[in-house]
């Protein structure tokens, strides 16, 4: 109870005299009302599976949670429907999966000092897990994931992409948005080395050489 009250006083707390909100963009995305920036979870999302895994030591034993933003996942081991952003399975079933989140269910509450949380359903709704967006200043992601009750768990990420306006952060030391990837450096590198190496040939081979016509490029006859 003190779990679905909490979420209940996030809620009211931003429907009532609060007036700064994060509205939702996206099933991983919202924007400040008060044009301070957004928050994504973009650069995170994986299309091959779940992004995140945590295995935790609940009170009805050992369960591991699934999660990915934006994209759905399938967890397979008895998990049913599509659209899945959330799954928790019992470490010793093949078959006890169950679906504690979908990505169109995400809803996006924010508070002072707190920053965003997002709050998912499963599709009736019987079920209620909320991911807490904790910002620091690192690329390497923490996940970790609890039940507080049945039917009502806790997710917490802990990365550089849950801070507001960290649209350029890295996953795992890799740039995934608003960066070059290391394979297109090292090209545009070699493009740089040959433009530079056939001007400067250029000149030598006309101030220096004396050379005319098509003799002015260096190693014509490779």
């Amino acid at each position: 109870m003190l779990f679905l009250r909490g979420i209940s006083l996030l809620v009211v707390g931003v429907v009532g005299s609060v007036t700064l909100d994060c509205t939702k963009i996206d099933e991983c995305s919202c924007k400040m009302t008060d044009g301070s920036g957004e928050y994504s979870l973009h650069p995170l999302a994986r299309s091959d599976g779940p992004r995140f895994s945590y295995t935790s030591e609940d009170s009805d034993g050992s369960f591991n949670y699934d999660y990915n933003p934006c994209q759905p996942f399938t967890p397979g081991n008895g998990c049913t429907g599509g659209d899945i952003a959330a799954s928790r399975t019992k470490t010793s079933s093949t078959s006890g999966c169950t679906v504690i989140g979908i990505q169109k269910k995400a809803t996006f509450v924010y508070t002072p000092g707190t920053g965003v949380q997002i709050v998912y359903f499963n599709e009736d709704a019987s079920i209620a897990t909320v991911l807490l967006l904790t910002c620091v200043d690192s690329t390497e992601p923490v996940f970790t994931a609890s039940e507080q009750q049945p039917g009502q768990y806790s997710l917490e990420l802990k990365h550089q992409c849950a801070c507001l306006g960290a649209k350029d952060c890295t996953d795992g030391g890799n740039p995934v948005s608003g960066g070059l990837s290391i394979g297109s450096a090292l090209c545009i590198s070699l493009i740089v080395v040959v433009i530079l190496y056939i001007v400067v040939g250029i000149v030598v081979m006309k101030f220096v050489k004396k050379a005319e016509g098509v003799d002015v490029i260096p190693n014509r006859s490779f």
